[in-house]
């Protein structure tokens, strides 16, 4: 069996009331950008990041 192309993998649900920046908190996780304003979402919003770590990890 091979071994999955990733170390690590997170998922993250975000969930809250309407208008508490759900949506921004995504983009600017997702984006590295903030936009104070832009649509709003109705239903579900996607987004995905991908990060590269070194490949030598030291712990303290």
């Amino acid at each position: 069996m091979s071994s999955p192309p990733w170390d690590y993998i997170a998922k993250l649900v975000c969930i809250g009331d309407s208008g508490c920046g759900k949506s921004s908190l995504t983009i600017r996780l997702c984006e590295g950008r903030f936009s104070p304003h832009h649509d709003v979402t109705i239903g579900v919003e996607f987004g995905s990041r991908i990060e590269i770590l070194p490949s030598t990890l030291r712990h303290g």
